[in-house]
């Protein structure tokens, strides 16, 4: 049932709703305490009946709750009004991208699409970095607000969000989960993921941003899944002249079919992306130093290198009118065409042209690494049962009757240097250097902090094959007699850190500081001496020394 304007509702007085999408609804809400509003999302009540919605609802606010950072959406407090569940999120007063895109090009030119498309990306990528997938990126997902600086952007709707070794692309049901217009192969086909699924859909994002539509515009959801699979991605600049061809290299890459040959961060693609749009090249940086690599069970693919520069954003845009949520799955549906870009139009060519003149050929990055899961935490198994812009386009004409021949080679170097310029983006680099085998210190630290992560995802009779023999014997016997549950969802581990490893030969010991509860549930934090030993090559957790 809907909430009317003016009811109360867990203390919140609800102004009006902002939104429907499939979990629930959205309202403004003033808070009960403090003079503030906020955008409270509650689950619908028939949903609310069905365990696996309960969980997946709780489970957005527990790891969107965990990250901190200025370009993704806030979580303020949760809770269950009789019961419905809800949450309270950070409210965005102004509106989403694909709310500029109905507005036209003239609201949104290609320098204020990339723009956006880096903020986004700054955000997601600390996801990434903290063990995050989002798995619904698209415009509706970006939500702005523009102020005298510019835009303010923030990324919303972590309802699907998994962490980075689950590689689960479908419900227990079958039922796909993302949107079908921004999802990318591997993720329709049910294969393995990792993170690149999100710079596939921020390539989507962009490209609609660019040109008014999404890039496999079909007439049926099995068609447009098809053209995911099999299709080239088209190009922006043969639907929006005022976007340069380079763009189209770069959208290209980020909607590789291939894993493997796209950009491997999202700020990489933001990069690329400034670089054709300007034709200045971003000063390559270093990955952060403070990101460690993570080591999934065996059985999965270890994603790429996260590295690239992020040059400053370009400056205030438009202010765009309209309040917005932030909340995803919650924004209405664009209804009417986009609007046309302005100035003349070339006719659409096949979707795959090879550009005229020389062009950079994308690069493969170097050898796949593994971006770090996010904080859980571990402790002994038997104490596991817990206790508590303009638009740039073509270049500047020339006054004269005539070009001399020093005018022509100036002409000339331009085009090439802007030719290798973005080459040098868009390949990262053409040097490879194999990847460098991990320590015993960090393969004894991925093991718990895999062990932490299994346990919730798929629950401790998955976690228990991590587990040495009797240790794992432990946890099947616990579990046999009711004192732990074995089923995913239940229990929340948090890794806070892990310190003073010490290995000798097939044994280590480690003291990790960390967080138990039930989901939904709150603890304090502990610091117990973890014993690993190697089995099969592998490091698995096994009973400390009573």
């Amino acid at each position: 049932m809907a909430l009317e304007a003016g009811s109360t509702f867990a203390g919140y007085q609800i102004e009006r709703r902002l939104g429907t999408g499939g979990m629930g609804a959205v309202y403004l809400a003033k808070h009960p305490r403090l003079p503030r509003r906020d955008a409270l999302k509650v689950l619908d009540a028939g949903l609310g009946a069905d365990k696996s919605f309960r969980i997946r609802f709780e489970r957005e606010a527990e790891l969107t709750a965990r990250l901190d950072h200025p370009n993704i959406v806030s979580i303020r407090d949760r809770g269950i009004e009789g019961d419905q569940l809800w949450i309270s999120m950070q409210f965005i007063d102004g509106t989403d991208a694909a709310g500029l895109i109905q507005q036209g090009p003239a609201v949104l030119p290609p320098a204020r699409a990339v723009n956006i498309v880096a903020e986004a990306a700054k955000g997601l990528d600390y996801a990434h970095r903290h063990g995050l997938l989002h798995r619904d990126v698209k415009p509706a997902n970006l939500l702005i607000s523009t102020d005298d600086e510019g835009d303010k952007v923030v990324v919303t709707d972590f309802g699907i969000a998994r962490t980075l070794d689950d590689n689960t692309a479908l419900t227990s049901t079958g039922s796909f989960l993302a949107t079908i217009a921004y999802a990318a192969p591997e993720l329709i086909e049910g294969r393995t993921i990792d993170h690149r699924i999100d710079v596939y859909a921020l390539g989507c994002t962009l490209f609609e941003m660019l040109t008014g539509s999404v890039p496999f515009a079909r007439p049926n959801p099995v068609a447009m899944m098809h053209a995911h699979i099999t299709a080239p991605a088209p190009h922006p600049s043969e639907k929006n002249r005022a976007v340069p061809p380079a763009l189209d290299l770069v959208i290209e890459r980020a909607m590789a079919k291939d894993p493997a040959d796209r950009f491997q961060t999202c700020r990489d693609f933001a990069n690329a992306a400034r670089a054709a749009l300007t034709g200045v090249a971003p000063r390559p940086t270093p990955p952060p130093t403070a990101v460690r690599n993570f080591t999934p069970p065996p059985t999965q693919t270890r994603p790429p290198t996260a590295s690239g520069p992020h040059p400053a954003p370009s400056g205030p845009h438009p202010a765009p009118s309209g309040p917005h949520a932030a909340a995803s799955g919650a924004h209405p549906a664009p209804s009417g065409p986009h609007s046309p870009p302005s100035g003349p139009q070339r006719p659409p060519s096949e979707p795959h042209r090879a550009p005229s003149g020389p062009q950079p050929q994308p690069q493969a990055t170097s050898q796949p690494q593994q971006v770090p899961p996010s904080q859980p935490r571990i402790s002994a198994p038997q104490q596991f049962a817990p206790t508590g812009a303009t638009a740039v386009g073509t270049p500047p004409s020339r006054s004269g009757p005539s070009k001399n021949v020093i005018i022509m080679a100036l002409s000339t170097l331009a085009a090439v240097i802007l030719v290798v310029v973005v080459a040098v983006a868009l390949s990262g680099g053409d040097k490879k250097s194999p990847t460098p085998s991990k320590s015993d210190e960090e393969q004894v630290e991925d093991a718990i902090r895999t062990f932490a992560i299994t346990v919730h995802d798929k629950g401790f009779t998955a976690a228990a094959k991590l587990a040495c023999a009797d240790s794992r014997a432990n946890i099947e016997k616990q579990i046999e007699e009711g004192k732990l549950e074995g089923d995913a969802g239940v229990y929340m581990i948090v890794i806070e850190e892990v310190k003073d490893i010490i290995v000798d030969r097939n044994r280590a010991t480690a003291d990790v500081t960390s967080q138990v509860s039930k989901t939904g549930e709150t603890a304090d934090s502990t610091t117990d001496s973890e014993i690993l030993e190697r089995e099969d090559g592998q490091w698995k957790i096994c009973d400390p020394p009573t």
